[in-house]
């Protein structure tokens, strides 16, 4: 009688491994919506006029949690297939362990980061006298340049979470000096729309490969008792919050500056 439903003993694939492939299929799908399908205007216009950044942290939420239900089916269809004589390790849970990885490492830092940010979407080394945009505001598509709060509040909280960010002084003279934050800024993959290096100020713009979030970016280079002071500011086009982008793009365009 076994033989009728085991095919002459043959061992079978775990559904387990099946259901943690299916379940990670799904999370994929959802990162999916969150990143590259978030970007289609068509897609977008499905869920409304909500705050995207809200509607896609939940979508990265939903793909986590689909992540760590496919983690444990995969687990159990390996020692499913481990400990039963009826039931065999099949490819299906071997992809399902390369998916985990795969899905598993970007949803977990994208939910991480993107949970512990704080709400703020202008980011500066210089709250007292953060560098201004002079080009951006009238850029070709239109959009104005969100940011400059002014409140208490927002820079109290500024300070809190981003106080490493400081002016940088540097050696060299304000020319030298804007022409290497130029260069600079260039190798780090930034489209840059002004540079004005007489006056010391360059304005970029810079966009996430994953998710496409576009931040406006002004360098500004001034002349100090020990050569230049170099400010920064970056300021999220999606508003109220940036999942740590912008003060992420600050540290990373200094240390290449200091190095």
């Amino acid at each position: 009688m076994s033989q009728i439903f085991f095919k002459k003993r043959e061992r079978r694939a775990s559904v387990f491994a099946t259901l943690g492939l299916v379940t990670l299929c799904f999370a994929a799908i959802a990162f999916l919506a969150a990143g590259p399908f978030f970007r289609i205007e068509a897609f977008r216009a499905l869920w409304g006029n909500g705050d995207d950044l809200n509607i896609r942290l939940r979508l990265v939420t939903v793909s986590l949690r689909l992540v760590a239900l496919g983690g444990v089916f995969t687990l159990a269809g390996i020692i499913h297939g481990l400990t039963s004589p009826r039931v065999r390790i099949s490819w299906r849970g071997f992809a399902a362990v390369l998916m985990l990885g795969a899905i598993g490492w970007p949803t977990w830092t994208t939910y991480s980061h993107a949970s512990s940010a704080p709400a703020l979407h202008d980011i500066t080394t210089n709250l007292e006298d953060p560098p201004q945009f002079a080009q951006l505001p009238a850029a070709a598509d239109g959009t104005p340049v969100q940011g400059g709060r002014e409140s208490a509040e927002y820079r109290a909280l500024h300070q809190s979470q981003y106080s490493d960010l400081a002016s940088m002084k540097l050696a060299a003279p304000p020319a030298d000096a804007a022409a290497k934050a130029l260069q600079v800024a260039s190798s780090e993959g930034w489209k840059i729309v002004a540079s004005d290096l007489a006056n010391g100020r360059i304005e970029a713009v810079t966009e996430s490969r994953w998710f496409g979030f576009r931040t406006r970016l002004v360098v500004r280079v001034r002349a100090n008792a020990a050569g230049s002071l170099l400010d920064i500011r970056a300021v999220s086009e999606m508003g109220v919050g940036d999942w740590g982008i912008g003060a992420a793009l600050i540290r990373s365009y200094m240390n290449a500056l200091a190095a």
